[in-house]
């Protein structure tokens, strides 16, 4: 069942903006790059040779230690056609893209935290000449960013410019080069995605998932591309310990592949059935149940709940010899009156032995969950006429205490109301101990003594 909401949810809209540390870190391997001399150098794709034809996206993870102007990702096919993604001073983004020899820049009022994991995306729409950064899924308002120098070679390069200079410190994970303007909802359901590769309109990919972080990676010199086959080589890097070298990542990625939408999981385990609060909706039979709600920028977030109805309690019982037994081995148990649908005091044992004739049953509880068995009728137990030998009840009517007067050991009392309510149990007591009936109310009560030779019931009028 898929419940359909147009209106905007507020939890979905936070869970999609909430920062990145607060999710699942699942990305192994990213590079350090120490700022000096360390860069990644690849072939330029060949939709960068004219960016009046072609759309494109940019996207990456970095965590910078350091400020000042840096390149994160500059592709360069000439002097006239390039685009480039650079942090500033300090640590803002910078975002460029010359199309014949004409510049376009934006420049992001937020700046990036230091030594934090954020993703960057930037998107470039030839149609409009519009540039737009995204931090972590989100459009960054921006200014004007000026022009931009140009590297000494034509290639594509991470951690500086093409050939070098404005080299990058901190880390880098996840670049992604697109050849279509990503939609503002494409780039926040799947920021936090990591790719097969494979993906539409992906022209290259890297996923820095080489080395082992801090070892010894002398000779792990080559960046794949799992996109287009075009892979990087790394330049100047120590390739030993915790800087300039395969590190462990921080980005957060939480999911794989190009989602459709947004998609959060809620697993619930009922032992009867689940009213679940966002759709407003019970559900008594195990299954997937979602939910679709629109985000403040108008992106498709589904909530799942996964929900397992799991109630197995055995309620089988057994009679013999009057007593009725559960089968279970449980947590609880509570023996009821199905004629008036009410406990029996202190009857909390996996048996219970019945003093009044009547029907009786037993609430199961076991792991959380709790079932009532099948009502079992007891008739045996006989009238009270033919029990009253051994038993007193001294004074009968009683307007408060009366005292109990029989023969043998007595186990136990037990005191129901007319209609076989136990109104008071006491699991042992002596011949001549009162009992105080102050707080019954008025009417005829059936008093029942255990003993071991067998069961006396007589009846006691309470005035």
């Amino acid at each position: 069942m898929t419940t359909i909401r147009s209106y905007h949810s507020f939890i979905a809209a936070m869970l999609l903006l909430l920062p990145g540390s607060l999710f699942s870190q699942s990305s192994l391997n990213a590079l350090n790059f120490d700022g000096n001399s360390d860069l990644v150098s690849a072939a330029v794709p060949a939709l960068f040779n004219d960016l009046s034809t072609s759309d494109f996206t940019l996207e990456a993870w970095v965590r910078p230690s350091a400020t000042g102007f840096s390149r994160i990702l500059f592709i360069q096919a000439s002097e006239n056609s390039f685009t480039s993604l650079c942090t500033g001073s300090p640590n803002n983004i910078f975002f460029y893209a010359i199309e014949n020899g004409v510049t376009y820049s934006v420049g992001t009022y937020t700046y990036l935290p230091l030594n934090t994991w954020t993703h960057v995306a930037a998107r470039w729409i030839t149609a409009t000449n519009e540039l737009k950064v995204f931090f972590n899924g989100v459009p960054q308002a921006g200014f004007s960013g000026g022009g931009s120098t140009t590297g000494t070679a034509n290639n594509l390069s991470i951690g500086s410019q093409p050939g070098g200079g404005q080299y990058f410190t901190g880390s880098i994970d996840e670049v992604r080069v697109w050849n279509t303007a990503r939609t503002n909802c494409e780039i926040l359901i799947n920021y936090r995605h990591t790719l097969s590769g494979t993906e539409q309109d992906l022209i290259t990919y890297y996923d820095f998932n080489r080395g082992t972080a801090g070892a010894n990676n002398a000779g792990i010199t080559n960046l794949p591309d799992l996109a287009g086959g075009n892979d990087g080589s790394l330049a100047s890097f120590a390739l030993n310990g915790a800087n300039s070298n395969w590190v462990a990542s921080g980005a957060v990625i939480n999911g794989t592949g190009d989602a459709d939408a947004f998609m959060t999981a809620v697993d619930e385990t009922s032992c009867t059935s689940y009213f679940w609060p966002q759709t407003g909706e019970t559900y008594s039979a195990s299954g997937a149940y979602s939910d679709t709600l629109t985000t403040a920028q108008g992106c498709d977030s589904v909530v799942t709940l996964n929900l397992t109805i799991d109630n197995n309690v055995n309620t089988l019982t057994t009679l013999s010899g009057g007593t009725i037994t559960a089968v279970a081995v449980a947590d609880a148990y509570q023996w009821i009156n199905c004629a008036t649908n009410t406990i029996i005091l202190g009857a909390t044992g996996s048996s219970f032995t019945p003093v009044f004739n009547g029907s009786y049953g037993v609430v199961v509880t076991d792991n959380g969950c709790s079932d009532t068995s099948s009502c079992t009728v007891i008739s045996a137990v006989g009238l009270e006429e033919e029990q009253t030998a051994g038993l007193g009840l001294l004074p009968n009517p009683a307007t408060g205490l009366f005292s109990l007067h029989f023969e043998g050991e007595a186990v136990s009392l037990t005191i129901a109301d007319i209609h076989g309510k136990t109104v008071y149990t006491k699991s042992s007591l002596v011949s001549g101990e009162q009992t105080d009936l102050s707080a019954f109310e008025n009417g005829v009560y059936l008093v029942a003594v255990r003993t071991k030779d067998g069961i006396v019931v007589k009846r006691l009028v309470k005035n």
